[in-house]
């Protein structure tokens, strides 16, 4: 079985702060297969099902599992901590971000270009640190 998964970690903008991993069970091998610059120091991520400061970073992932370049939006409030996908399962329609620092929580709707348009949905949620979404 072969499992993929992304990491990030601290980094300027200028370093590669995400990075993309292969993992061979039989083989019990590791081998990084993609990595992007552009970030600088991001703190969570999302990855959506088909693939700055206060801001939220969206790329998306092509066939042959490079990174795209990411398209950034403001998070909506200070100090985004978690960000999480929500809707179709298919397509991800949605990105909800908890601002730790403004104490709010703002849904945006994900657009076909990666930008996210805020859909006017803001909550105060105290000190917001994760975002989970259920499914109903």
């Amino acid at each position: 079985m072969r499992a993929e998964f992304y990491v990030s970690g601290y980094a300027s903008a200028d370093e590669e702060s995400i990075h993309r991993y292969l993992f061979d069970t039989e083989k019990r091998t590791i081998r990084e297969t993609a990595s992007v610059t552009g970030i600088e120091s991001p703190s969570y991520m999302a990855v959506h099902p088909n693939g700055g400061n206060n801001s939220i970073a969206v790329y998306s992932v092509n066939n042959d599992g490079t990174l795209n370049a990411p398209v950034f939006s403001p998070s909506g409030g200070d100090g985004p901590r978690d960000i999480s996908l929500i809707g179709d399962h298919s397509t991800g329609e949605y990105v909800i971000s908890a601002n730790q620092n403004s104490g709010d929580v703002v849904i945006y709707r994900l657009e076909d270009d990666n930008s996210l348009t805020d859909t006017g949905i803001h909550v105060m949620a105290g000190s917001p640190t994760c975002v989970v979404p259920a499914v109903l």
